[in-house]
Order: structure tokens, then sequence, then C-alpha cells
């Protein structure tokens, strides 16, 4: 999990360096590449920022002892597949979990989830977004 931390920080920090190359183009009065440098600075800090978010709530999630889950879905190939995830966090379109295996986190569409177990009973939707919910 330590290598995912720094991978992420590493993003983070190459983020940062775009936004001062922003300041440093903006010093020199070269207004072509401001807003292109600033555009790519802010969206890798916003992308590294959220993963690290996700891998510290899989952290917490693995000091409170959550369970894993078996999660039976699509791919953008339409391949089937199965992944064994912690589910850490959940919106409208996207869940992402965090992989024991490669521990890092993996986001999968909701569309592309056909079911779910947890030590062979089906769960739903709506009983993952409550166990996402009680992660502290």
């Amino acid at each position: 999990m330590n290598r995912a931390y720094i991978k992420y920080g590493i993003l983070c920090v190459i983020g940062i360096l775009f936004l001062v190359l922003t300041v440093v183009f903006i010093v020199r009065t070269n207004y072509t590449f401001i807003f292109v440098s600033a555009f790519v600075g802010v969206m890798i800090i916003n992308a590294a920022g959220r993963r690290i978010i996700y891998l510290i709530r899989a952290t917490r999630a693995l000091e409170a002892g959550k369970k894993e889950i078996i999660i039976f879905y699509r791919d953008g190939n339409l391949n089937e597949s199965k992944e064994t995830i912690i589910p850490v966090w959940s919106d409208t379109n996207w869940l992402y979990g965090f992989l024991i295996e490669k521990k890092d986190i993996k986001q999968f569409r909701w569309k592309g989830i056909q079911w779910t177990s947890e030590n062979g009973k089906d769960i739903g939707k709506d009983e993952l977004i409550k166990y996402i919910e009680s992660i502290p």
C-alpha cells in the first residue's frame, strides 16, 4: 500500500510542478501556455488527491476489519471478470474498490457490475452503499 501512496504522491508533485510552470509563464509574460499548464496541473492534482483519499479510506476499512466482497462485472471490452475488493467509495456512476492483491484502487462502472456477493450471499447496490457508508 505504501507504493500506491508514493505513486499518487509523485503525481501530486508533478501537478504542483505544472502550476509552478504556470507561474513562470506568467512572470515571463509568455501567455501561450498558461491555460494549458494550469489546466493540466489542476487535473493531475485533483485525480491524484482523490486516489490518496480513497487509499486513506481503504486503510481505515482494513483497520475496522471490513470484509472483502466479490464483484462480477463486464469491462469495456465486454469481457466478464471478477475481482475481490474492499469497497471504499461510490458515486452515481462509479464504484471505487481497493484491490487487495495489487494494493491499489480500481474503479468500476455501476452499469457494468452484474452482481456482487459477500460470503456467497448476493448483495444489491443499496446494501453495498450502506456498507461503504459504515466505514469510519
